[in-house]
């Protein structure tokens, strides 16, 4: 007999070989070998499965990378959403969200999300690369969180899809309380389509599908921006109706500011000596025929400075016609202002102190120790006639914790209705249409 495992010849009846030390007997040789049959079988059945796993997930996910191995409610399914032009009529109509009875369409996202892009871009304006961020490359090819790897892309979406939720849930509750919108606002929207042919002409585009293409998003039509619009103007409305009625106590104002002493210090330079602040709207109307550029330079005669003035009373007698609130006003300043600057934000110039820049007419107005909240009035200054209302005056400290307390409450309660209302996202149909952002 001779070794099965090295082939020496075998002198002893136990079948031991004295080279390799293996046991030789016929019964165990046979075990080893069922062993080693099996082994190899379990290895086969595994690497099938692994197989068929792995084609089944390329088939149904699609062959980018192991991130397509995610759940399709996970934002990390992709590495990117961006489509072309041509892809993102395919599928414009596809609905990749839904809260309650309320869904959202590819279509309809690509505004949420332009706007939140577009957004970021006007307020950081020429310091955009101090952020990271490259306009001349894709939004999904940089990184916007080094810790996560997270992308540009990928936060902007989350932004748009939370504004979604957030607008959609304060709409809910606003029709639910019977909140009304201001009337201005909903004259507005009423208005909405001959507001967007105006704009048009202005930037020489001359058809609001136009406008809205080159100006919003690609592809974007007139009833996809009207359902940003009512969704983002009724939640807006109800939201600071919530927050102006929120009661917050000296308790809870002492409290925030012993919790946040270091932080309103260190953030916003604020202490229980800063002094007052105060916070007012404007609507400012330029002489007929300036520009915020000339302005500065031009000189212009009295029927140009009539113009402006006769304007800006009218403007102040319209708001008096109305509710005469403060956020009407607002509404009236994004319409009709002049100032580029504080447009957006309905004529708003917060944190005004003895030592801010602005022009001493303007200043000693809402300096002035009779001032009352709800004050209106017609300024003058070297940039035209402003259209006052004076919205608060208080001690910084007091204002900047009144502030911090209602923003904790406002966000307790939109946790609890998003955590009440569930969202469901569905990021395998998700796409992204790209837009130039170097062309302005």
């Amino acid at each position: 007999m001779y070794c099965r495992y090295c082939g020496t010849e075998l002198n002893r009846k136990d079948n031991i070989c004295l080279a390799c030390g293996k046991d030789n007997n016929p019964k165990k040789v046979a075990a080893e070998a069922r062993k080693k049959a099996d082994r190899k079988l379990i290895t086969k059945i595994i690497v099938c499965v692994l197989v068929v796993a792995l084609l089944v997930s390329l088939v149904y996910f699609g062959v980018k990378g192991i991130t397509y191995l995610a759940k399709p409610n996970d934002i990390e399914f992709k590495e990117t959403y961006a489509i072309t032009v041509e892809d993102a009529q395919k599928n414009r109509d596809t609905v990749i969200a839904t809260l309650g009875d309320h869904t959202l369409t590819n279509a309809r996202l690509q505004v949420f999300y332009w706007t939140r892009v577009y957004d970021f871009l006007k307020q950081v304006g020429t310091y955009v690369s101090m952020y990271g961020l490259d306009i001349t490359k894709p939004l999904g090819e940089q990184v916007y969180d080094k810790s996560t790897g997270k992308t540009w892309e990928k936060a902007f979406l989350e932004q748009a899809l939370s504004d979604w939720q957030s607008y959609v849930l304060m709409s809910d509750e606003a029709k639910k309380n019977g909140h009304k919108l201001e009337e201005v606002s909903q004259e507005y929207l009423d208005n909405l389509y001959e507001k967007l042919e105006e704009a048009a002409i202005e930037t020489k585009v001359y058809s609001v599908e136009k406008f809205l293409d080159t100006k919003v998003c690609n592809g974007c039509t007139f009833e996809d921006y009207k359902y940003y619009m009512e969704l983002f103007y009724n939640a807006q409305s109800y939201y600071n109706h919530v927050q102006s009625g929120l009661e917050v106590t000296d308790a809870e104002m002492e409290t925030y500011f012993t919790e946040n002493t270091d932080l309103l210090k260190s953030e916003y330079g604020i202490t229980k000596d800063t002094g007052m602040l105060v916070d007012v709207r404007h609507i400012l109307i330029m002489p007929k025929g300036a520009t915020e550029e000339t302005i500065r330079t031009d000189k212009f005669d009295d029927e140009a400075w009539a113009y402006a003035e006769t304007t800006a009373n009218e403007i102040l007698e319209q708001w008096k016609a109305g509710e005469k609130t403060e956020e009407a006003f607002a509404e009236l300043a994004k319409e009709k202002t002049q100032d580029s600057g504080s447009k957006d934000s309905g004529g708003l110039y917060s944190g005004i102190t003895s030592s801010a820049s602005l022009v001493k007419p303007f200043l000693n107005w809402c300096l002035d120790e009779t001032r009352a909240v709800g004050d209106t009035g017609v300024v003058k200054t070297e940039y035209g006639y402003h259209v006052m209302y004076y919205c608060s005056g208080e001690e910084a400290w007091i204002i900047a914790c009144r502030n911090g307390v209602r923003g904790e409450k406002l966000d307790k309660m939109m946790t609890e209705l998003c955590e009440a209302n569930e969202v469901q996202f569905n990021y395998k149909k998700l796409e992204l249409v790209q837009m130039d952002l170097t062309s302005g």
